[in-house]
């Protein structure tokens, strides 16, 4: 049997799971940073393009003639 301090100081199976942040990187902040960028890309892209406001009876892309028709959230582009 190993000497105990050379072992993980978790027991079996529980060395390998997600939060063992010894072998992990500490934060993934570029990947949430672009995770982000996207989310408020197609939040701006919805609120412009697809959503009908009140106000306007139409969305703004209408209203201002940047889009010839409302569109829904299915004819957005699908990022790849």
């Amino acid at each position: 049997m190993s000497h105990p301090s050379r072992q993980s100081p978790l027991p079996g199976p529980w060395r390998l799971l997600p939060f063992n942040i010894g072998a992990s990187p500490l934060t993934n902040a570029f990947s949430k940073l672009e995770n982000h960028a996207a989310a408020v890309s197609l939040y701006v892209t919805h609120y412009n393009m697809c959503r009908v406001h009140e106000a306007l009876r139409t969305t703004p892309a209408v209203a201002l003639g940047i889009a010839d028709r409302v569109y829904w959230t299915r004819h957005l582009p699908r990022c790849q």
